[in-house]
């Protein structure tokens, strides 16, 4: 799969605000499509646990898509959590809210999404 596939996969399901999270973003293909569909002044918090792979995405979003805001948090989306008012999340191959992993087995946790201080996780994900 390619940029293309990806933007086409999530298309139906992006709109309707400029916020939005992306959990379990991984090497952040989905992330990068996401930008490319909310465009300039769009801001994405993307939450993963491995910290190398957040550094990846930030540097391909900056290099493609320097018009969008992106957050990259080191945490473990199954620990509590904070983030900012969003407008959307999209979590583990869901867009638009969906509290199921990809493969129905486990719900994920209630986020508080209220208060986040995204400036104390940004410098652990591109230090």
């Amino acid at each position: 799969m390619d940029h293309d596939d990806h933007v086409a996969l999530i298309r139906d399901g992006i709109g309707g605000g400029m916020t939005w999270a992306d959990l379990g973003s991984g090497g952040g293909a989905f992330t990068l499509a996401m930008a490319d569909l909310l465009g300039p002044g769009a801001t994405i918090y993307s939450v993963d646990r491995d910290q190398a792979a957040l550094a990846k995405q930030s540097s391909a979003l900056r290099d493609r898509f320097p018009n969008v805001t992106l957050h990259p948090i080191v945490a473990d989306f199954t620990q509590p959590l904070d983030l900012p008012a969003l407008d959307v999340a999209r979590g583990r191959g869901r867009v638009g809210g969906d509290k199921a992993h990809s493969d129905g087995s486990q719900p994920l946790p209630r986020l508080d999404l209220r208060g986040a201080q995204p400036d104390r996780y940004a410098s652990a994900a591109t230090a």
